[in-house]
């Protein structure tokens, strides 16, 4: 998703515009308006990078084997 999104920021597009887009596309269960203008935002800020920063706190649940399962899905 925020691949799609980085894509259409750097098309100029506006975040409710996107958002509308990737509704049509994905799906009611896609990100809120409100990540949707945050990822714009970042990206205008000059943020290339379209994965999460490494954090402290609850570790992620998902494994490479988990990711396997569903790439074969």
């Amino acid at each position: 998703m925020r691949s799609v999104i980085r894509f259409l920021t750097l098309r100029n597009e506006f975040a409710a515009s996107i958002h509308r887009q990737l509704v049509e596309t994905y799906g009611s269960e896609v990100m809120t308006c409100q990540h949707v203008t945050k990822w714009v935002r970042l990206f205008k800020e000059g943020r290339t990078d379209t994965h999460d920063e490494e954090r402290c706190g609850r570790p992620s649940v998902i494994s490479d084997e988990l990711l396997q399962q569903i790439e074969e899905i």
